[in-house]
């Protein structure tokens, strides 16, 4: 279902700016810290990118838009799934009926 409200582009690109500025802040700090101390412990700081990128998906999935592609190919997914659900039920009732008269 398509989103009426507009987001300007100039906001999309500001998020876009921030989120690599910031996802890039986050690969180097470990790079960083490693260089200024020596430590190699410093590395397990590449655990900190995981919060940053999870955030980042649901942040950018308000503020891009969708394409009308991308909804014909989630409506296309999901006749497909139905499809494969009600072939998966009739064979299953077709096995039953064998196993029962084979009984």
């Amino acid at each position: 279902m398509p989103n009426n409200t507009q987001i300007p582009r100039s906001m999309q690109w500001f998020v876009f700016i921030l989120v690599t500025i910031g996802l890039i802040a986050a690969m180097a700090l470990p790079v960083v810290t490693f260089c200024l101390t020596h430590n190699p412990l410093s590395f397990s700081l590449f655990g900190t990118l995981m919060p940053p990128t999870y955030l980042v998906f649901y942040i950018v999935k308000y503020v891009l838009p969708r394409r009308e592609k991308d909804y014909k190919l989630a409506e296309a997914k999901m006749k497909y799934a139905v499809q494969i659900a009600e072939a998966k039920a009739k064979y299953a009732v077709q096995d039953q009926t064998t196993r029962r008269k084979a009984s």
